[in-house]
């Protein structure tokens, strides 16, 4: 198996020895993965905040950062706060919104 490039716009942390698609030829090309916490609309914002100390204690650590990146997880960013997280699903909705229109995608 040959690795073409990675699919993110800059190199990660645990496989920076490959080039990115992006420095291949193709600008702008950037798909990233990433893994949140969520909460239904409604919880109040003083158990939001708890929660998010809770995980930043718990996640946001050099320990458990260098655990992640072991397994391949490209930690490039320490974790967000709730606004920035909301902005990222809302960005991501908008972007692949576009892709599966253009593309004509359908649901079964």
């Amino acid at each position: 198996m040959k690795t073409l490039g990675l699919a993110t716009k800059e190199r990660g942390l645990s496989h920076n020895e490959f080039r990115t698609l992006n420095e291949s030829g193709l600008p702008g090309f950037d798909v990233q993965g990433w893994n949140g916490l969520c909460a239904p609309a409604g919880v109040p914002k003083e158990v939001v905040t708890r929660l998010h100390a809770a995980l930043v204690d718990t996640f946001g650590g050099d320990e458990a950062r260098n655990k992640f990146i072991k397994l391949g997880f490209d930690m490039l960013k320490r974790p967000s706060s709730p606004e920035e997280f909301a902005a990222l699903i809302r960005a991501d909705v908008q972007k692949w919104d576009k892709v599966v229109k253009q593309a004509g995608i359908k649901p079964d």
